[in-house]
């Protein structure tokens, strides 16, 4: 699902690869760095070259956002056109290289939600963001040491590795943790393969101690309510569908990560489709399904038009104010519904790139069934 590869025998090509298919471009100006990313969305930053190295593993910590209006007029041509250069320049300066060693490692997710045992009921926490905060002080802490060695010295480098048993990121929602080993297994062969279950035991309990009264972790794909209002709010705080971001029938943008980049990435999407995310699921029906379609009312609630469906639907046009949903869809209009699920991923370095091919393929075979 993921390559990550880090090039270390190309001092000119020291840098880790966005685990999400990220493009990351530069260009050197005489002052700054600008770094353009690009996925589905662009992102422009400034930063000067000691802080551009300390970069987590494609993670933009800083900067800004172009929105799409910009980022379709100024910077998309360059990054079109330099993203094919720059895989072209990386595939020449790697696709010889032979008996790299074998490492990999994985990543989990995990839905932070807050219990009401007396009521048995359960809502999403939206305190991803506090947590994730205290799990990164160590890695901090480590990252200014390692930059004040590097300028203590007098050619600006330091050799000594950073650490770490365990390494925390940030994710789309603010009800989302994720955990990764602090380095890749791999050197101690199958030694490594009994260790991950204490690895992945560590990351949970190192969670848990952080957790509220009240408060569980769920390694599980989706959270079953997500998006259903039917019984109140789903969300501790209690939020309200809508919103200038990612304008959801069901969920509210209080439930996206305050890093800018998950909202610049879900609103560009949108306009860059020119119409919201139109997730249509068939319903499964059994003697306890309700088979009616619902309805969504748009005009005293939300300040903006319901969902463009494909034009060959009579159900919709562009002037209606309500959304006439199908018998037997589930329809889901938001990012959240995708990038709003939690998973185990794993990511692998194979000896050459023969080799990564063919797992490839192997995992293009076997991860539909699997899922």
């Amino acid at each position: 699902r993921k390559s990550c590869t880090r090039w270390t025998k190309h001092r000119k090509l020291q840098r880790s690869w966005n685990c999400r298919w990220t493009s990351i471009l530069s260009r050197q100006s005489t002052h700054t760095q600008h770094t353009y990313t690009h996925t589905h969305f662009i992102t422009l930053t400034q930063k000067n070259s000691k802080r551009e190295r300390e970069r987590e593993m494609g993670f933009l910590s800083e900067g800004n956002t172009f929105g799409w209006s910009e980022a379709s007029v100024s910077p998309i041509e360059f990054v079109k056109a330099h993203g094919v250069i720059q895989f072209i320049n990386f595939y020449e300066a790697s696709k010889n290289r032979k008996e790299d060693p074998f490492k990999w490692g994985d990543e989990v997710e995990y839905i932070v939600v807050k219990v009401n045992s007396e009521e048995k009921k359960t809502v999403l926490n939206l305190r991803g963001n506090d947590i994730l905060h205290v799990l990164g002080e160590e890695e901090r802490i480590k990252l200014k040491e390692k930059k004040e060695r590097r300028e203590s010295t007098s050619n600006g480098s330091s050799n000594k590795k950073m650490t770490l048993k365990t390494l925390w990121r940030p994710e789309y929602a603010k009800y989302m943790v994720e955990g990764t080993p602090g380095k890749p297994y791999g050197k101690r062969g199958l030694l490594d393969l009994i260790s991950i279950e204490d690895s992945m035991k560590e990351r949970r309990e190192t969670v848990e101690k952080l957790l509220n009264e009240g408060e569980q972790i769920l390694t599980m794909t989706n959270y079953p309510l997500l998006g259903a209002t039917q019984h109140g709010s789903y969300t501790f705080p209690e939020t309200n569908p809508g919103g200038e971001v990612a304008r959801s029938y069901f969920t509210s943008d209080s439930i996206i990560n305050s890093h800018f980049r998950f909202s610049t990435l879900t609103n560009n999407i949108m306009k860059r489709r020119g119409s919201k995310v139109n997730i249509q699921v068939p319903l499964y029906k059994d003697t306890n399904t309700d088979w009616n379609p619902l309805r969504f009312p748009t005009v005293d609630l939300y300040p903006f038009s319901p969902p463009s469906l494909p034009p060959h639907d009579p159900s919709h046009s562009s002037n209606s104010t309500s959304f006439e949903g199908k018998e037997g869809v589930i329809y889901m209009d938001s990012m959240a519904f995708g990038m709003g699920c939690c998973c185990l991923q794993t990511t692998f370095q194979l000896k050459n790139i023969d080799e990564a091919r063919w797992m490839y393929d192997q995992f293009a075979v076997l991860s539909p069934i699997m899922v």
